[in-house]
């Protein structure tokens, strides 16, 4: 199967405004509670290797992200509130092009 058609089947989802000491780990556990994580990408500065507060996840379906964005959206992590949104096909992009988790957990 094409990796368009791979992408296809997945929806992803940004994450923006947690704690910038947040692992990978820590946002795996917390949106694996809503379905299966394809993909998990937490931006870094490259000049320091420190996140920015933001990230991008794949989740495995449509109604999985859903859930996910309507639980965690405007919720608190650690003293910080959550934006979370469904990405657009530009979010997948740079998702597929990133250094991110790859895997299933849920």
């Amino acid at each position: 199967m094409a990796l368009t058609a791979i992408i296809n089947h997945m929806t992803s989802i940004f994450i923006v405004g947690f704690p910038k000491d947040t692992t990978p780990l820590n946002l795996l556990e917390l949106f694996s509670q809503y379905g299966t994580v394809e993909n998990l990408n937490i931006v870094e500065d490259p000049k320091t290797g420190l996140s920015k507060g933001y990230a991008f996840i794949q989740m495995k379906s449509l109604k999985s992200a859903d859930r996910a964005v309507a639980a965690l959206n405007g919720s608190d992590l650690r003293g910080r509130k959550l934006t979370v949104k469904i990405g657009d096909k530009h979010t997948q992009q740079k998702l597929v092009a990133s250094k991110s988790y790859k895997g299933k957990v849920g």
